[in-house]
């Protein structure tokens, strides 16, 4: 069996622990103003995300929300610094 290269556990630890916690909030904070408080996804820490990420209903829209928004960010930041 190979061993597994430094860069996919360095990967898979910061997508489980610090990608995936930063999407989810932000995505749940930005669906939350967009729909004037119609869409409640709740906003939690670091050690409650941990517990509670298989049992969060809509994740997977909020992950996307927050997704997209870092990256409209980064896209907003190279134009800028482009032109």
């Amino acid at each position: 069996m190979m061993p597994v290269p430094i860069i996919e556990v360095v990967g898979w630890v910061l997508w489980e622990f610090i990608f995936a916690f930063i999407f989810y909030n932000s995505g749940s904070v930005f669906l939350r103003l967009l729909s004037f408080g119609k869409v409640k996804n709740p906003i939690i820490s670091p050690s409650a995300f941990r517990k509670e990420k298989p049992q969060l209903q809509n994740a997977s829209l909020c992950y996307l929300v927050g997704m997209v928004f870092y990256m409209s960010l980064v896209i907003i930041f190279i134009v800028i610094n482009n032109s």
